[in-house]
């Protein structure tokens, strides 16, 4: 069987052509994996950033903030006021509104006792999301003061953001 230059150039097109195409689908799939390390990437910081968002907004809340003489004392949570507050949270309409703050995060207030070395957790909000993939924990060393006994003790405020 004798082959003619035209049956030749056509197996050398051929062949050409299913090597071009290998290649552009590697390309591709190498394309489509970078992108996709890339979307988690973004989906981690849009998580990240809205855990700094939720510390944030818990930090300051004025609900708990320390005041004397109506002047807010930053990174003081009066404890009076956080178990009052944590009673509130009690009522449905109360964490309905709190919800649209904190979304689908946890806030506990960690207070250590340092004579006694004990730990007491006063737990604000708590709403997780049991199918997020990113969790972001955020701790904020913030101070409680007790004004029945005029004491300050030291605390960390735990953020954790569902994203």
């Amino acid at each position: 069987m004798r082959l003619t230059k035209a049956q030749i150039k056509m197996s050398e097109t051929i062949g050409v052509l299913i090597i071009f195409f290998f290649l552009v689908v590697f390309g591709f799939g190498f394309y489509v994996r970078i992108q996709k390390i890339n979307f988690e990437k973004e989906i981690e910081k849009n998580a990240d950033l809205r855990g700094i968002a939720v510390a944030q907004k818990a930090a300051f809340l004025p609900e708990l903030q320390c005041t004397f003489r109506n002047i807010q004392t930053d990174n003081c949570f009066d404890i009076l006021k956080v178990i009052a507050f944590n009673k509130s949270l009690e009522d449905s309409t109360t964490k309905d509104y709190y919800n649209q703050y904190f979304g689908f995060s946890e806030v506990v207030l960690e207070q250590f006792d340092v004579g006694n070395n004990q730990a007491f957790n006063f737990t604000l909000y708590y709403q997780p999301n049991p199918t997020s993939v990113y969790i972001s924990t955020i701790s904020i060393p913030v101070s409680i003061y007790d004004p029945t006994v005029r004491k300050y003790s030291f605390a960390l405020l735990n953020v954790k953001s569902y994203g």
